[in-house]
C-alpha cells in the first residue's frame, strides 16, 4: 500500500504475492471504524492461477461504511465460504464499538470522512451485546480459522483486551456445501487493556476437537483412538522442560466429540482443532480437514496428534494464526504491549504495516530470540 491514507481518496494495494481479499477485509473494517469513505484499488497481477477480483471484471472496490451500529445483523453467505473470516473482520469492526477512537488526523483530507462520535451518531451504549446471525459457508476450511480456533484460542487473548467474542453453532457448514448457521456475539469494555505476556508459564492440558456430520458419527471413535495411540507415543520420552513442562505424558488430554447435521451428502465433513493451555496463555495447532474418501480415519488421527504435540515445541506463548489475528487490537490499544510468537508470516506482517495508516503512532517491532521463538512489541 502506498500513500498515506490520510491524504488519499483513493488506497492502492500494490504488494504482489499478497492476498489482496484478505487486505479488503481488514481495510473495510478498519474504515468502518474511522468512519471514512475511501475507494480501494488493486493493482492485480497477470496470469495468476485464481484470477480472484479480475474475473468480475474490476479493479476497484468503494467502501460506504454506514454511521453507527445495530445490535443485530443478519450475513448470508451463499456458497461454502468461511465463516472465520467474516467474523474476523467483524470483531475488527467491533473494536469501536462505544469509544470513540476516532483522531482528527487520521480522518483529515478524506473525502466523506467523518467522525461519528463528534456528531453523536455513534451508539451511545456500546457496552451492551451486538450479535450476528450467519447463514451459510463453512465453519472449518483450508487457509481460514475455524470456529473453534476462534473460540477457545484468538477470543480469550481479545477478552483479556477489553473485546469479549463468543460464535454459537447451531449447524457445522462444510466445503463444497456450506450450510453453516452459527451467531457471533460481541461486547466491549469501555478500554483496550495491553496484552503484555513475557512467557507461558507452566502447561495446564491439552485440548482437541473433532467436529463430524451426524451420518459419520460411527468412525469418529476411530479417529479419536488413532488421535490417542499416536500422541502417547510422541509424548513419550520427550524432551522435558521443568520450568513449563516436566513431563507430557502426565499433561491432561480432552478430547471433545460434536455431530451435527449437515447441507448434502458431504463426505469430507470432518475438521479436529486443538490447542494447548499454559498459564499465560493458549497456542492453537494445525488444523486437520478431511480431504477425501481416501484419508481414512486413522490417518486423520495421526495427523491431529501430531498437530497438537507441535504445540509443546516452541516456547512461544501465540501461534502465527492467531498473531494476525490480534493486530487491530494491539494497535488501538493505547499501552505497550509484549509477547512471543512462534514465527513473523507475511500476512503478520503485512497487517502491522496497513495498521501505520490507521495508528500512526504505535510502532509494531519482532526480533527472534531463539529457534521459533519471536519477540513482538507495540509501542
Amino acid at each position: 500500500m502506498r500513500g498515506d491514507i490520510r491524504e488519499r481518496e483513493r488506497v492502492l494495494l500494490q504488494r504482489p504475492g499478497e492476498r489482496e481479499r484478505e487486505m479488503a477485509r481488514l481495510l473495510a473494517a478498519l474504515l468502518l471504524l474511522v468512519v471514512a469513505c475511501v475507494a480501494i484499488e488493486f493493482d492485480l497481477p497477470s496470469g495468476r492461477s485464481n484470477p480472484s477480483l479480475s474475473q468480475v471484471g474490476t479493479s476497484s472496490l468503494t467502501l460506504l461504511p454506514g454511521k453507527g451500529y445495530q445490535r443485530h445483523i443478519d450475513v448470508s453467505i451463499a456458497t461454502a465460504g468461511s465463516v472465520g473470516l467474516v467474523c474476523q473482520a467483524l470483531q475488527t469492526a467491533y473494536l469501536g464499538l462505544g469509544t470513540d477512537i476516532h483522531s482528527p488526523p487520521i480522518t483529515k483530507g478524506i473525502k466523506g470522512a467523518q467522525t461519528a462520535a463528534s456528531e453523536g451518531e455513534r451508539e451511545a451504549d456500546g457496552q451492551g451485546v451486538h450479535t450476528v446471525r450467519i447463514k451459510g459457508g463453512a465453519t472449518y476450511g483450508m487457509f481460514a480459522p475455524g470456529v473453534n480456533d476462534l473460540n477457545h484460542v484468538t477470543y480469550p487473548y481479545l477478552a483479556r483486551m477489553g473485546l469479549h467474542c463468543h460464535i454459537e453453532v447451531e449447524r457445522e457448514g462444510f466445503v463444497p456445501k456450506g450450510g453453516a448457521i452459527c451467531t457471533l456475539s460481541a461486547r466491549k469494555d469501555p478500554e483496550i487493556r495491553p496484552l503484555v505476556i513475557r512467557e507461558r508459564g507452566k502447561v495446564i492440558r491439552s485440548e482437541v476437537h473433532i467436529m463430524a456430520a451426524a451420518h459419520y458419527e460411527k468412525n469418529t471413535s476411530r479417529i479419536e483412538k488413532a488421535l490417542r495411540n499416536r500422541y502417547k507415543q510422541l509424548c513419550k520420552g520427550a524432551p522435558s522442560n521443568p520450568s513449563t513442562t516436566p513431563d507430557l505424558e502426565s499433561v491432561p488430554l480432552e478430547v471433545h466429540v460434536s455431530h451435527s447435521d449437515v447441507v448434502g451428502g458431504n463426505p469430507n465433513c470432518v475438521a479436529i482443532t486443538g490447542h494447548t493451555v499454559f498459564e499465560n496463555g493458549v497456542f492453537a495447532s494445525d488444523t486437520v480437514l478431511k480431504k477425501g474418501r481416501r484419508d481414512t480415519e486413522e490417518a486423520l488421527g495421526r495427523r491431529a496428534a501430531e498437530a497438537l504435540y507441535a504445540t509443546h515445541t516452541t516456547p512461544a506463548v501465540v501461534d502465527t494464526h492467531t498473531a494476525d489475528q490480534l493486530v487491530a487490537a494491539l494497535a488501538l490499544c493505547p499501552a505497550p504491549c509484549t509477547f512471543t510468537v512462534d514465527s513473523i508470516s507475511s500476512h503478520f506482517s503485512t497487517n502491522c504495516s496497513m495498521m501505520q495508516f490507521f495508528a500512526p503512532d504505535r510502532k509494531f517491532s519482532w526480533t527472534q530470540e531463539g529457534e521459533r521463538l519471536w519477540r513482538v512489541t507495540v509501542e
